[in-house]
């Protein structure tokens, strides 16, 4: 078993503003957590490194309010620090719930069981289709071990999603 450990994940945003000015967005992930079916009601959102393993799966929330309104998205990519390397590839997905992060702490935010530590997902591990959205938004993988992050595109499916995100809540 393989896993990746990330000490920060980073997306990052090429958009143009209404003057039509390129520019390019560092944004650092505001919540992340993992959840595990091994675990199933362990909330992990204290923990600062987040694995990715045959059980897991983490969830990233980025706060895009430092890209002005009315910027058109062009690009994205996802950036990470990986402490240990794998030959696996995950796929990205957006995450349709609003998701608490918690504090490891049990019922204080998201486990595989639960977006927020109380209620349940559609289909537990955020894999109902009132969970997670359906399109694949990109891959992470594979990665080395690396005191350097390694960088993925973005797909062309997410440019939307993440213009969506930008303009208000979907």
């Amino acid at each position: 078993m393989k896993a990746i450990g990330a000490v920060a994940f980073v997306l990052v945003m090429g958009w143009a503003s209404s003057l039509g000015a390129q520019t390019v967005v560092n944004l650092t992930s505001t919540l992340d957590a993992r959840i595990d079916s091994a675990t199933a009601t362990t909330n992990y959102g204290a923990n600062v490194t987040l694995s990715a393993v045959n059980t897991m799966s983490f969830l990233l929330q980025f706060d895009l309010s430092s890209i002005p309104a009315g910027s058109t998205i062009t690009a994205a990519t996802l950036s990470l620090k990986a402490s240990n390397g794998t030959a696996d590839t995950y796929e990205i997905y957006e995450v349709l719930r609003v998701w608490v992060e918690g504090t490891g702490v049990a019922g204080s935010g998201v486990t595989y069981n639960s977006f927020d530590g109380a209620v349940a997902w559609q289909t537990a591990g955020c894999l109902g289709v009132l969970d997670r959205g359906t399109t694949v938004l990109g891959s992470v993988g594979p990665t080395t071990t690396t005191v350097i992050p390694e960088v993925w595109p973005l797909n062309a499916a997410a440019v939307p999603r993440l213009q969506n995100w930008l303009n208000g809540p979907p």
